[in-house]
């Protein structure tokens, strides 16, 4: 699974992915550029809430690690297979947040 997004303030475009988006382990992965001048954003804090809309099972969070030149991953479970919607929470070095959230249906 792969999509595009802007944080809800506009300020970040995002690249998202989940791979393979099956239930299980899965990697996470989120690129993230600055929406004025499209320049990959280094130095923040990248953390991912999955949410299954099927059923209320809570939410679990996914701390993702910078890889460089904007990149940021991890590995995290999908507990089952259906709706799901991933917040996409992204902290800055002064501590504000800008967040988004994408949907994807994970497959059996």
């Amino acid at each position: 699974f792969h999509t595009s997004a802007k944080t809800f303030d506009g300020k970040f475009l995002l690249q998202f992915s989940v791979t393979p988006n099956n239930f299980g382990p899965n990697a996470f992965a989120v690129s993230v550029v600055d929406a004025s001048n499209k320049k990959p954003v280094t130095d923040l804090t990248v953390q991912l809430t999955t949410t299954m809309l099927d059923m209320n099972m809570g939410t679990d969070s996914i701390p993702l690690q910078s890889n460089g030149n904007g990149r940021y991953s991890a590995q995290g479970q999908l507990s089952m297979s259906g709706n799901w919607e991933i917040g996409i929470q992204i902290r800055t070095p002064d501590k504000i947040l800008h967040e988004t959230r994408v949907k994807l249906y994970t497959p059996g």
